[in-house]
C-alpha cells in the first residue's frame, strides 16, 4: 500500500470519529448512556461526515485540475462549487442512508422512504457548506500563494535576462567585435558607419527601454532584432545569413529579447565560417507560433548551459499555460516559441 493511499486512509479514520462523536454528542447526547444506540448514531454520523468531507475534498481537487481557478475565474468557480455541492451532497447522502436502512437497520422499502424526509438532507447540506467553506477558502489560499511566488520568480527571472542581455551586450568581446567593424568601415564605406552607429544605439536603447516589460509587440521586437541581425552580419558578411518572414502585427506579444537570445544563441554555440555558413530562419506556423531554426556545427569550446532557454521556458510557464518546443536531431536545431494575445 503506497504512502499516499495511507495517508488517505488515515484522515478519513479520523474524520469519522471526531464527525461521528461531534454529532453524537450535539444530537443525541441521550445516547451515550445506551451503547446500542450510540454506536448507531455514531457510525451513521461517522460516514456521513467522512463521505461529505473527503469527497468534498476530492470535488475540490478535480475542479482546481479540470475546471478553472479561482483567481481566474471566481464568479465562474463559485457557480461550479455551489452545484458540485449541490449534487454531491443529497447523493452522498441517500446513499449512505440506504445503506444503513437494509443492511444495519433492517428496515424494509416501504419503512424506508416513509422514514426519509427533505429535513433530514438539511443538516448533511449545512455540514457540506461548511466544509465546501473551508475546502474553497484553503483553495483560494494556495492559489494566491502560488501567484505570489510565480510573481516573485519571474521577476528573478526578469532581473537575470536583463542582466543576462547586458552582460552579452555591454561585454568587452561584443564591444571589440562592433567597434572593429566599425573602425573597418569608417574607411571603408562612411555611409554604413553611420548606419552602423544607428543600429547598435537601437540595440541599446531597446535593451534598456524593455527593462521593466514582461511582454512586448511582436512589431517591436522585430525591429530590435533586425537591429542586432545587421551588426552580426556586418561582422559575419555572407557567413551568416538570417531570414526573418514573420508580420508586423501590434496585437501579437511575445516576451522581450526572446528572439534575440534565440539568434544569438545559434551564434554562440555554432561555427561561422566561409566553409561553413550559419543559416538561421525565423518563421510564423500557423499564427500561433514562431519558429527559430539554425543549422548545427557546434564549436567544441563553448559547451551549452541551457540558461538561456529555461529562462525562457519559466517566463512562458507564468505568462500562460503555452509551452516552448525544441527540438535538436544533430543537423539542425529548431525552438518553437508560443505568440501571446491578450484581449
Amino acid at each position: 500500500m503506497s504512502k499516499q493511499i495511507r495517508k488517505e486512509l488515515f484522515s478519513a479514520l479520523v474524520i469519522f470519529l471526531a464527525g461521528g462523536i461531534i454529532q453524537t454528542s450535539v444530537f443525541c447526547p441521550d445516547c451515550w448512556s445506551d451503547f446500542p444506540l450510540f454506536l448507531d448514531h455514531f457510525l451513521f454520523a461517522g460516514c456521513i461526515w467522512a463521505a461529505l468531507w473527503k469527497g468534498t475534498e476530492y470535488t475540490v481537487c478535480l475542479q482546481n485540475r479540470y475546471v478553472v481557478s479561482w483567481l481566474e475565474a471566481p464568479v465562474k468557480r463559485l457557480m461550479i462549487s455551489l452545484l458540485a455541492m449541490v449534487v454531491y451532497t443529497p447523493i452522498a447522502f441517500v446513499g449512505i442512508y440506504l445503506l444503513f436502512s437494509y443492511f444495519i437497520w433492517d428496515r424494509t422499502w416501504e419503512r424506508t422512504i416513509s422514514g426519509f424526509g427533505f429535513e433530514d438532507v438539511i443538516g448533511p447540506i449545512l455540514i457540506t457548506f461548511f466544509i465546501n467553506t473551508f475546502m474553497h477558502g484553503r483553495s483560494f489560499l494556495l492559489d494566491w500563494r502560488q501567484a505570489a511566488i510565480n510573481l516573485e520568480r519571474l521577476k528573478t527571472e526578469q532581473i537575470s535576462t536583463r542582466f543576462e542581455s547586458l552582460k552579452n551586450q555591454v561585454n568587452p568581446h561584443f564591444m571589440f567585435n562592433s567597434l572593429n567593424a566599425l573602425s573597418s568601415l569608417v574607411y571603408e564605406d562612411q555611409d554604413r558607419a553611420v548606419k552602423f552607429i544607428r543600429k547598435l544605439s537601437d540595440v541599446f536603447r531597446y535593451v534598456l527601454d524593455q527593462k521593466d516589460k514582461e511582454v512586448v509587440p511582436l512589431s517591436e521586437e522585430l525591429d530590435f532584432l533586425r537591429s542586432y541581425v545587421y551588426l552580426q552580419q556586418i561582422r559575419f558578411e555572407n557567413e551568416l545569413k538570417v531570414n526573418i518572414d514573420l508580420p508586423q502585427k501590434k496585437d501579437l506579444m511575445i516576451p522581450p529579447l526572446s528572439l534575440q537570445m534565440l539568434v544569438e544563441n545559434a551564434i554562440k554555440h555554432n561555427v561561422i565560417a566561409s566553409d561553413s555558413v550559419l543559416s538561421i530562419d525565423i518563421h510564423l506556423e500557423g499564427d500561433k507560433q514562431i519558429v527559430v531554426k539554425n543549422n548545427i556545427k557546434r564549436k567544441r569550446d563553448t559547451p551549452s548551459t541551457g540558461i538561456g532557454l529555461e529562462n525562457l521556458r519559466l517566463r512562458y510557464e507564468y505568462l500562460s499555460d503555452k509551452k516552448i518546443d525544441v527540438r535538436d536531431d544533430g543537423s539542425v536545431f529548431e525552438v518553437k516559441i508560443p505568440i501571446l494575445t491578450f484581449s
